[in-house]
């Protein structure tokens, strides 16, 4: 499996027990990630639990925010004002998960299928398997490599022989930072929304609890 991410993650715990399984992963440890936070749909979220221990599927819903979290999602203009207020399915299945303990979490219990600080330098196969080299130069031999490494995919890069995606010249940041005294807007308590001004530009807003030890220490992080 190249590629530690949640894909690649939930598929080595479905894999365990049936095959033996080898993630190499290019970051020092499971905590190195970015971003905040992820959206679970409902499909998303019946996957992970077909794949991962019903006990670990509950921890995950106890350090993530459900229910109310995402009843509805908002497109307001430049001064929040609401546009169209969109209402979620009823009955359904949704987890917003902080991005960085999700994946400590499906990481704890097969760190030791996991190889972290490897990154993948490309990969190749023939009528006995496939082998990926790793840029140490060491090797990996398997029957079956899972191209679960991300939008710019080494594994896929080795057999077309150019990168998978392109540039589209958008750039965005993300970040996060305190309420302060003012209230927000009323329908962010009930799902997030996307706001845009005159000039094209968009901002994503939502609410969230983050667990007490990613609690910020400084008014703004981005």
């Amino acid at each position: 499996m190249c590629g530690a991410g949640m894909g690649g993650l939930a598929l080595a715990h479905g894999l365990s027990g049936k095959a033996e399984v080898v993630v190499v992963e290019q970051d020092v440890a499971a905590a190195e990630t970015g971003g905040y936070r992820i959206s679970l749909n409902d499909e998303a979220c019946g996957a992970l639990a077909d794949l991962i221990p019903g006990a670990l599927m509950e921890e995950i819903r106890l350090v993530s925010d459900t229910g109310s979290a995402f009843e509805q999602f908002t497109i307001a203009d430049s001064q929040l004002r609401p546009i169209v207020v969109a209402a979620e399915p009823t009955g359904q299945d949704r987890i917003l998960a902080q991005r960085q303990v999700l994946r400590v979490l499906l990481a704890r219990d097969i760190s030791a299928s996991i190889r972290f600080g490897s990154t993948v330098r490309d990969v190749a196969q023939d009528d006995t398997g496939a082998a990926v080299t790793l840029s140490d130069g060491s090797v990996v031999d398997g029957d079956l490599v899972v191209a679960a490494d991300g939008a710019n995919s080494t594994v896929i890069s080795s057999f077309l022989g150019t990168s998978p995606t392109r540039d589209l010249g958008l750039t965005g940041i993300a970040g996060w930072a305190p309420l302060g005294t003012d209230d927000p807007p009323t329908y962010l308590r009930r799902g997030p929304a996307l706001a845009f001004g005159a000039d094209g530009t968009g901002v994503f807003l939502s609410i969230y609890n983050p667990p007490r030890e990613l609690r910020p220490t400084r008014q703004l992080r981005l």
